[in-house]
């Protein structure tokens, strides 16, 4: 099949995309753990830290994603590594330079340039499966957290630069993107972002979003908070994974009613440790393997996001559309982990805030469903 994920393309469309988020999960958690192993005395420095890298993550996925629709994937996804690798270094040896944090994360933050591009390279292929294999890539480093973990800080930092100066080459060479040929033909000109119809829809799929994945920032701060096992990390890495593989048998155009009912099912999967612990004196909540199920379900759900948003947005504005997505993830965090920090919720005040987030997400996603639109489109 033309332009399919099996013709002689894969090397050069494929590879270097799903590259680029690998390496970005890589040098996140590098991030996190030359910022962690908190103690009470440095609690704040820890989340003003981590605040900066997040907000400024927020708004350079934001305007990259902007910038390579307006100009050119291949020129941005090659200065954003280029930034990366710039400033990497001074990361590493200047930690406590918020300002350098937040000039690298504002520059670095290729993810939505990379899943874009796929979407462009292969029109012929479902966005669904395209997305699928982006978190593969993302999920995979997290897989290893727990030995990623062990490694030195300088290690981890010559792994890291390394790889990102040989991801830069590969990029260099191989990275391709079909859109920015027909921009130089179009001189430029750029359509409307968001189809008229369907504002209204992905607004409320986008706040819906917001409320899921605070549930998810929210348990995963809170973990943090009482526990330093760094194979907790790698468990919700498989089990996100997990999720993302199961998305991958979805054979059927995705129907935004999937993510109504997975939501559903956070809020059932929510909703019954709570009941137990009021009304049936069971005294116990075992919130590590609620946070391993709202991971699994965050796996399978977030592909579909990704592809219901691309297939609501203009064929030239995807690294927008990819770029809003992220921004909304990333806000997500945010509010999750101050929240986490100001309340320090008991474990049965996270399953009733767990509960009644699940619960808005359902109902405002199964508002944002009822807005009848044409099905998402394979281009």
């Amino acid at each position: 099949m033309k332009n399919s994920i099996g013709n002689n393309g894969l090397l050069a469309h494929l590879s270097p995309s799903l590259l680029v988020i690998a390496l970005y999960e890589l040098i996140a958690i590098g991030i996190y753990l030359n910022a962690s192993h908190p103690t009470k005395s440095n609690e704040s420095e820890l989340f003003g830290y981590l605040f900066i890298w997040i907000f400024s993550q927020a708004i350079g996925s934001f305007l990259l994603g902007i910038l390579s629709d307006r100009y050119c994937r291949r020129k941005m996804l090659i200065i954003s590594l280029s930034w990366g690798a710039a400033f990497l270094p001074i990361i590493y040896f200047l930690t406590k330079s918020n300002f350098v944090l937040l000039m690298f994360g504002l520059g670095f933050s290729p993810s939505p340039i990379a899943r874009a591009s796929l979407v462009d390279n292969f029109p012929s292929e479902s966005k669904l499966k395209l997305m699928c294999l982006t978190f593969v890539a993302q999920f995979i480093p997290w897989v290893f957290y727990m030995w990623i973990a062990l490694i030195p800080k300088l290690a981890l930092f010559w792994l890291s630069f390394i790889c990102l100066l040989t991801v830069l080459a590969l990029s260099l060479f191989w990275f391709r993107d079909r859109r920015d040929k027909n921009l130089r033909h179009s001189h430029g000109t750029i359509e409307t972002s968001i189809h008229r119809h369907a504002k209204r829809r992905v607004s409320c799929i986008l706040l819906a979003l917001i409320f899921a994945q605070i549930i998810f920032f929210l348990t995963d701060s809170y973990f943090e908070n009482i526990s330093s096992s760094s194979g907790f990390y790698s468990a919700l890495g498989i089990g996100s994974l997990l999720g993302t593989g199961l998305a991958l048998f979805y054979r059927k155009t995705p129907h935004v009613s999937i993510i109504t009912i997975t939501y559903g099912l956070g809020f059932l999967l929510s909703i019954m440790p709570l009941i137990s612990v009021l009304f049936l004196n069971i005294a116990e909540v075992n919130i590590k393997f609620q946070i391993m199920v709202f991971s699994n379900l965050g796996g399978f759900y977030l592909p579909f996001i990704y592809d219901i948003i691309l297939s609501n947005f203009s064929r030239s504005s995807r690294g927008t559309a990819c770029g809003i997505v992220d921004l909304v993830i990333s806000f997500s965090s945010l509010v999750g982990m101050t929240l986490t920090i100001y309340l320090h919720p008991k474990e049965i005040q996270l399953v009733l805030i767990t509960t009644v987030l699940f619960l808005i997400a359902t109902v405002v996603q199964k508002i944002g469903e009822s807005n009848e639109i044409p099905p998402p489109s394979s281009s």
